[in-house]
C-alpha cells in the first residue's frame, strides 16, 4: 500500500538521525532531515508562509487559513461557493468570487493549509471533489465509499480522512507533499455502524495526529438495569450510549479505542408520574408497573410529582476539538413517557478528554436547562426558544468562545467556556438568559468562526446563503448580514415547492399555513410564526427524523413502543404518485398530514393547519388555537394546508433511500422473491398502501362511516370508542391485509404498553402495517421495538411458515430457510436500496385487481375482532 511504504521509513529515518550525532556525516544528516519532512509534511504550511492550525473537522462551511475567504457547501444545488470576506486591508466584505459544480449531494469540506485546495464530500455521488482555490474549478472526483459524509485533514495536510456512512469505514487519502490538488486513495479504515463526523487532533509531542469519528446512532448501553423490565434497553431513558472511535493517523489498520458516552441521569427536566398518568394503571391487573410512581412514596412526594427523566447521546452529527477538549453537540433522546415536548429530546454538548481517550461527564451540558431561565415573549423575539436539532460547532483559538448551531430554531449560540468547570455555558454573567444568540437563514448547517472570535458564519442550507454574524462581547446582534452563496429556486417552481416542505419539516419554530408556493425562500421568517411547529422551537419533525429517515429510537407512543419509521419508503418515487403505504407500525394514520396532531398534542405547537395568518397568534393562543376538523387519523391526505402538502411533496420527492455498498447477491435476490415480496417487494419495498378510495376515511377521529370496504379493531376491555387501526381493505370479495402478523409481539411484555388512561395492552396483537425494506441495512435496529440489533438476530424472531403468526413463533426463517438460502438472502438484503431492481408484492397485485373492477360496490363493512 502507499500509505505503508510511505510510512515505513520514518523511523529507519529518525534512528539514522540519532546515529548521526555519534558519527554520521552532518550534511548526509541534512538530507535526512529533508527527507523526513517531506514524508511526514508538516513544514508544507510554513514553507508557504501560512501556519497550519492544530485541528480540524467535518463541517459544511469552512474559512481559509489566512481567514479572507469562505468555502461553502451548498447541498441543494450540488455546488460549492466560495466568498470573499475579508480584503487587502483587513476590512469585512462580502464578495461571492465563484459557484463550481460539483458531486450530487455536498456534505462536507476541508480547506488544505496552503489554501490551494478544498475537498468536498458528495453523498450520492460515493466522492470526493478537489477544488483549486486558485483557478477556481474542479480538478478532479475520487471514489470513496458509499455516503460520504464527514471530512478532515491531518493539520499538517498531509492526510484526509473521509466517514462512509452506510459502509462503516473511513476512507484515507494521501495528499502529496507540495501537491494539495493529487491525493490518492490509500485504503480505509473498517469502524462499522455508521460513522458520520470526523475530528483530528494536533499530533502534540508524539508527533501523531489522533483521528476521532463519531457514530450518528446510539447504541445499546451494557450498563443499563431495570428492577422492573428486563429489557434491553430500547424505550428507555437511560438504555443507550453514544458512541465516538478514536485511532491514529497514518495507518490503515489502527488500533481502535472505542469512547462510549453514558446517558444522562438526569436531563434537567422531570415529569409528573400521578397525574396526569396517561401510561400507569394502578389498579390491577395492571399491563406494566414501569412508568408508575412509587409505591414506597405518597403520591405528592416529589419523586412522584417530579421525577427527573434521563437522556442519551444521539445523533452526532458534529465534533470539534479545541484544547484538550472534544465537544460533540447531539440530538439527546428521551423515549419514556409522558409523551411531551420539554421530556422527549434535549440539546446537549458533551465532552471528551483528548489525551485520555475518555468522556468527562462532569462537563457535559444540555443547553436547554439554561434557556429555561428565559421569560418567553412574542415573535419577533427569540426569547426562550430551546436548543432543538444542534448540529455544529466552532470555536475561536483561544478555545474560550464558542457558536453552536440550532437548525431548527434558525439559529446561533455563543458560547464560553468555563475555567473552572471546563463546561460551556451560554448564559450571560447573570445568569438571566441567553448572552448571545443570532438569527440565521433557514435550516443552518454549518457554522465556522474566527480564530480571534470576532466574527461568526453559519452556512444556510434551505436558503443558499451565508449569515455573517458578529459576536464580538457587547457587539452580538440578532440580525445580520445575509450573503447569498448560490441561487434558490423560483417562486412557484416545483424545486421550490419541496424546497418550502423542507423547511416546513425541519424548522422547530413555523411557517404560515398558507400562500407559501410564491414566496421566495428567504422571505419566510420562522420566527415570525413561532408556537407552530413545537412549543418554544423545543422540536421539528427533523429531530428524529434525520434527512426524513429515522433515529434509531424505540419511542413509547400512544400505540406502544415503536421505532421510529424511516420515510423513504412512504412513495412509490415518480413512477406512481398514488401509491402511498400507509403511515405507522399500526395503520392508525394514513399519512404525514395525519402527523400534525403530534404538534399540535406532543410538540405543544398549533400545528400547520389551523387557518392562523397573523404572526404571533399561535404564540399567543397555544393549545386553543382551532384546530382543521378535517385533519385526523386517516383523514385528508392532501389539501389542509399548502405547508403540510409541501411537507408531503419533500418526503415524495426529496427524501431517498441511501446507497449501500455491492455486490447485489443474485442467489439472495431469488430466496427474497420466493420467500419475502408478497409483503415486501414492490417499488417501496412493502406491500403497504392506501386502497380506500375516499378520503377522509372517517367523519371524524373515531367515528364512522368507513370507507366501504375497510375494517378496524372493536375497542380494546374499558375503552369506549375505537381506534384507527385499520386491518383490511376489501375490494368485491378480495381482501389485503393491512397488518401482518409474525410472532413478533409479546402481549406479557411489560414495556407493550399504551396511554389510554388505563395502561392497557399495546397494539400488535393483530400484527403491524409491514415496513419498507429500502436501505434496511442501514435501519436498524429492527421489528417494531428494536428486539433485533442486527439483520442476523431477526431471522430466529421473524415468524415465517405454519408456525409463524404465534408467539413465540415456532417456525421462523432461521428454521424454514437453510444455512446458505439464509446466508444468500443476508446478503441481498444488505445491498437493497434505491437502485436495486424490485419484485412484485402482494399490493402490486391487488392494485391491479382494483383497477380492473372499476369502482368497488359501497359494502358496509362492520367493526371485526381479528383477536380477543
Amino acid at each position: 500500500m502507499i500509505l505503508a511504504n510511505r510510512f515505513a521509513p520514518v523511523g529507519f529515518v529518525r534512528s539514522l538521525l540519532l546515529r548521526g550525532k555519534a558519527g554520521v556525516a552532518p550534511r548526509f544528516c541534512m538530507l535526512l532531515a529533508v527527507l523526513v519532512v517531506g514524508l511526514v509534511g508538516p513544514s508544507a504550511a510554513q514553507q508557504s508562509g501560512i501556519s497550519s492550525r492544530p485541528w480540524s473537522r467535518s463541517t459544511t462551511i469552512a474559512l481559509t487559513a489566512d481567514e479572507t475567504r469562505l468555502v461553502v457547501v451548498n447541498r441543494e444545488a450540488n455546488s460549492v461557493s466560495i466568498i470573499q470576506v475579508k480584503d487587502a486591508s483587513g476590512n469585512d466584505v462580502s464578495n461571492k468570487l465563484a459557484e463550481i459544480a460539483v458531486g450530487q449531494e455536498p456534505r462536507c469540506v476541508t480547506i488544505h493549509p496552503t489554501d490551494r485546495a478544498a475537498y468536498v464530500t458528495n453523498g450520492i455521488s460515493g466522492t470526493v471533489s478537489v477544488i483549486d482555490l486558485v483557478m477556481n474549478r474542479e480538478v478532479t472526483q475520487l471514489p470513496v465509499g458509499t455516503e460520504p459524509r464527514g471530512c478532515a485533514l491531518t493539520p499538517d495536510g498531509s492526510l484526509l480522512y473521509v466517514a462512509n456512512h452506510t459502509e462503516g469505514t473511513v476512507s484515507i487519502l494521501v495528499i502529496p507533499s507540495g501537491s494539495p490538488l493529487n491525493p490518492v486513495l490509500d485504503g480505509a479504515v473498517q469502524v462499522g455502524g455508521r460513522p458520520w463526523a470526523v475530528a483530528i487532533s494536533d499530533p502534540g509531542t508524539g508527533n501523531t495526529s489522533t483521528v476521532f469519528v463519531t457514530q450518528l446512532i446510539a447504541e445499546l448501553n451494557p450498563d443499563f438495569k431495570d428492577p422492573v423490565f428486563n429489557g434491553n434497553g430500547e424505550a428507555r431513558d437511560l438504555g443507550k450510549q453514544g458512541v465516538v472511535q478514536a485511532f491514529p493517523a497514518g495507518n490503515a489498520t489502527p488500533p481502535i479505542t472505542k469512547i462510549t458516552l453514558k446517558p444522562l441521569a438526569d436531563s434537567g427536566f422531570s415529569a409528573n408520574r400521578v397525574s396526569p398518568n396517561n401510561f400507569c394503571n394502578t389498579v390491577p391487573p395492571a399491563q406494566s408497573s414501569i412508568f408508575c410512581p412509587r409505591p414506597d412514596l405518597p403520591p405528592t412526594d416529589p419523586l412522584n410529582t417530579n421525577n427527573k427523566q434521563g437522556v442519551f447521546p444521539n445523533q452526532l452529527l458534529s465534533g470539534l476539538i479545541r484544547s484538550n477538549r472534544l465537544f460533540l453537540p447531539n440530538i439527546g433522546a428521551q423515549p419514556e413517557p409522558p409523551e411531551l415536548f420539554n421530556v422527549n429530546v434535549q440539546a446537549l454538548v458533551y465532552s471528551v478528554d483528548v489525551p485520555a481517550l475518555v468522556e468527562r461527564p462532569a462537563e457535559h451540558v444540555n443547553l436547554n436547562t439554561e434557556i429555561a431561565v428565559e421569560p418567553a415573549q412574542p415573535p419577533p423575539s427569540l426569547s426562550r426558544t430551546f436548543g432543538n436539532d444542534i448540529v455544529a460547532i466552532d470555536g475561536d483559538a483561544s478555545g474560550n468562545n464558542y457558536l453552536i448551531v440550532s437548525r431548527g430554531g434558525n439559529q446561533v449560540f455563543r458560547a464560553k467556556r468555563d475555567q473552572t468547570t471546563n463546561k460551556l455555558t451560554i448564559l450571560n454573567a447573570a445568569a438571566t438568559a441567553v448572552d448571545c444568540r443570532v438569527q440565521t437563514g433557514n435550516l443552518p448547517s454549518g457554522v465556522a468562526m474566527r480564530q480571534d472570535g470576532t466574527r461568526g458564519y453559519a452556512n444556510n442550507e434551505a436558503n443558499f446563503s451565508v449569515t455573517s454574524m458578529n459576536i464580538e462581547n457587547g457587539l452580538c446582534l440578532t440580525l445580520q448580514l445575509d450573503i447569498s452563496s448560490s441561487t434558490p429556486p423560483a417562486p412557484g417552481s416545483f424545486a421550490h415547492a419541496v424546497l418550502v416542505g423542507k423547511v416546513a419539516f425541519f424548522t422547530a419554530l413555523g411557517i404560515p399555513d398558507n400562500n407559501l408556493f410564491g414566496t421566495p425562500i428567504r422571505n419566510l421568517i420562522p420566527r415570525n410564526f413561532k408556537g407552530k411547529q413545537s412549543k418554544d422551537a423545543w422540536s421539528s419533525c427533523g429531530s428524529c427524523h434525520p434527512d426524513g429517515l429515522a433515529d434509531g429510537v424505540t419511542w413509547i407512543f400512544g400505540t406502544g413502543p415503536r421505532q421510529t419509521k424511516p420515510l423513504d419508503g412512504m412513495f412509490n418515487k415518480f413512477t406512481n404518485v398514488s401509491d402511498q403505504g400507509l403511515l405507522n407500525w399500526s395503520a392508525i394514520r394514513g399519512s404525514n398530514t395525519d402527523f400534525n396532531a403530534n404538534s399540535r398534542g406532543v410538540q405543544g405547537g398549533c400545528g400547520f393547519a389551523s387557518d392562523i395568518t397573523a404572526p404571533g397568534q399561535c404564540f399567543a393562543m397555544g393549545s386553543s388555537t382551532p384546530a382543521n376538523l378535517a385533519i385526523y387519523d386517516h383523514g385528508i391526505t392532501q389539501g389542509g394546508s399548502e405547508a403540510l402538502d409541501a411537507q408531503t411533496l419533500w418526503i415524495f420527492a426529496a427524501v431517498r433511500a441511501l446507497n449501500q455498498p455491492r455486490p447485489i447477491n443474485l442467489d439472495g435476490a431469488e430466496v427474497f422473491q420466493r420467500n419475502c415480496a408478497s409483503c415486501h417487494g414492490g417499488a417501496k419495498w412493502t406491500k403497504s398502501e392506501i386502497f380506500h378510495r375516499d378520503n377522509p376515511a372517517a367523519v371524524a377521529q373515531n367515528g364512522a362511516p368507513l370507507d366501504p370496504g375497510v375494517t378496524r379493531l372493536v375497542p380494546a376491555a374499558g375503552v369506549a370508542t375505537p381506534v384507527n387501526e385499520f386491518f383490511s381493505f376489501t375490494c368485491n370479495n378480495r381482501t389485503i391485509k393491512y397488518l401482518e402478523n409474525v410472532g413478533t409481539f409479546d402481549p406479557s411484555n411489560p414495556i407493550e404498553i399504551r396511554d389510554n388512561n388505563i395502561a392497557s395492552q399495546a397494539f400488535g396483537r393483530n400484527g403491524f402495517n409491514v415496513p419498507s425494506l429500502l436501505s434496511v441495512n442501514y435501519h436498524a435496529p429492527y421489528l417494531h421495538r428494536g428486539q433485533a440489533q442486527t439483520l442476523e438476530q431477526v431471522f430466529p424472531l421473524h415468524g415465517f411458515g405454519p408456525g409463524g403468526s404465534v408467539f413465540p413463533p415456532t417456525t421462523t426463517i432461521q428454521t424454514e430457510l437453510s444455512d446458505r438460502q439464509r446466508s444468500d438472502l443476508l446478503v441481498f438484503l444488505k445491498s437493497i436500496d434505491g437502485t436495486t431492481t424490485h419484485v412484485r408484492s402482494e399490493g402490486d397485485e391487488f392494485r391491479d385487481f382494483v383497477r380492473q373492477q372499476g369502482t368497488c360496490p359501497p359494502l358496509v363493512m362492520p367493526l371485526i375482532t381479528v383477536m380477543p
